[in-house]
């Protein structure tokens, strides 16, 4: 198997994973506040990852250039937090879309990689297939939504850090390997959001004591596989297949989104979601033949 195969696999696989992790939100955020939530799930993320890191025998100042690239996965979750809150999820989700094309012309930037034709026509065919997902309930509504241009604004910055997070990520890996570079944003985001969720907790505090089984589950869902294990996939598929095939990702979380949330949500397939979820596919192959021919060029 090749490195094009193995970036293949693990990115069906961390999309599967993480496209869980909507449906899971939902489930715990209904008795959880945001950032109570987040920090939880980041509690489960980092006792999972900790080990690895003892057993990497990595010094402090090795460790530390890794903190700064951290914040910038940090950026992303916690403007989005924010963000959503002032604009509409529909909006929110689909400035994400944005992601594979940023990344590209970063990588083109910082790292000087490619954009051959055929990959450029796979990013922007398969922001189409995204969008037409995530527009498509405001279409069947009949009714435009822009969401607010506060929140926009807020999670632009958090999709933009998550872009140039994808580049500089494969830089980061000359040095450290995939597992010490997801615990170092788990870290960071720990700490960041710790004194947000305090803040949150005296505006609304009590909130554990309604807790249920099927809301620590999600929690520990999102905690395990939504980030530990999603986030780990994410350094290995940049290192096989680079941080614009990385980023593609971000189409296939919704097919697998919805497929969760049909199970866990009831929610219906519509001929919408099958269309745009194929234009999805087709992105991802674009992509993945052209990095194919690049390698054999070489």
């Amino acid at each position: 198997m090749n490195d094009k195969q193995k970036a293949v696999g693990l990115i069906f696989l961390a999309s599967f994973l993480t496209g869980g992790v909507t449906s899971m939100v939902k489930i715990g955020v209904s008795l959880i506040p945001p950032f109570g939530f987040l920090f939880l799930r980041m509690i489960v993320s980092f006792m999972i990852m900790s080990p690895l890191f003892l057993k990497s025998k990595l010094s402090w100042q090795k460790f530390k250039p890794l903190i700064l690239i951290s914040f910038l996965p940090t950026i992303n979750i916690v403007f989005f937090a924010l963000g959503v809150s002032l604009t509409g999820a529909t909006i929110g989700q689909a400035l994400y879309a944005a992601c594979p094309l940023l990344a590209g012309v970063l990588a083109y930037w910082v790292l000087g990689s490619k954009l051959s034709r055929s990959k450029i026509i796979g990013v922007v065919l398969g922001m189409f297939g995204v969008v037409v997902m995530i527009l498509l309930p405001v279409w069947q509504k009949t009714s435009f939504f822009s969401g607010g241009l506060s929140g926009n604004l807020l999670i632009m910055v958090g999709v933009l850090a998550y872009s140039f997070y994808q580049v500089v990520s494969q830089k980061a890996q000359e040095e450290y390997p995939p597992i010490i570079i997801t615990l170092a944003f788990i870290s960071v985001a720990l700490v960041v959001i710790f004194p947000l969720a305090l803040v949150e907790l005296s505006r609304e505090p009590g909130w554990w004591r309604q807790l249920n089984l099927q809301v620590w589950l999600s929690v520990l869902y999102a905690g395990s596989f939504g980030t530990a294990v999603a986030y780990g996939l994410n350094q290995y598929i940049i290192k096989f297949g680079g941080p614009v095939l990385a980023a593609m990702t971000l189409y296939l979380q919704p097919v697998f989104a919805f497929l969760w949330a049909r199970v866990l949500l009831g929610e219906r397939l519509t001929p919408g979601l099958v269309f745009g979820g194929s234009l999805a596919l087709v992105g991802v192959w674009l992509v993945t033949k052209s990095a194919d021919k690049a390698k054999e060029a070489r």
